[in-house]
């Protein structure tokens, strides 16, 4: 019976911090100079196979080819940068509600770029990477040396 009253009672905890990244990838969909991008789980499981062999063509997808299987969903936003209002980075951290762990941070020159998780039980549940002009938000069940694999991967 405890144990159903901490399922009970983590739920909506659980579920809000999926409902905070869907407003603000909705809220920013609607604007002008931001692209768009949602790929589904059930379109991750239709195109498995397509997409591994997209990623063995393209040097550019390479690195993430080996967690495509664990995937649930990923949200990515665009900002092409040329209406001068308010940073798109600093707007986009503010808004992120959760308390994320930074994997890393690089500064270089006068841009940022983030890359953050969220883990549960040595369980990667989300993966946020963004910068002045990206943000890409990535849901499912990887294990730290998935996320650990897909950075040196990256980095060669």
């Amino acid at each position: 019976m405890k144990n159903y009253l901490i399922i009970l009672f983590l739920l909506p905890i659980l579920t809000l911090s999926q409902v905070k990244s869907d407003s603000l990838f909705e809220e920013y969909e609607s604007y002008d100079n931001i692209t768009s991008i949602l790929i589904t789980e059930y379109m991750f499981s239709l195109t498995d196979s397509f997409i591994v062999n997209l990623a063995n063509d393209d040097k550019d997808l390479a690195p993430i080819k080996d967690i495509l299987p664990k995937m649930k969903s990923m949200k990515i936003l665009v900002y092409d940068g040329k209406n001068k209002q308010a940073p798109f980075y600093t707007d986009i951290k503010k808004s992120l509600t959760k308390n994320y762990k930074i994997l890393t941070h690089v500064k270089p020159s006068n841009s940022n770029i983030d890359f953050l998780i969220d883990e549960t039980n040595d369980m990667v549940n989300e993966l946020v990477l963004l910068s002045d002009n990206a943000y890409i938000f990535l849901e499912g069940n990887l294990t730290m040396n998935d996320v650990h694999n897909m950075v040196e991967k990256f980095n060669k």
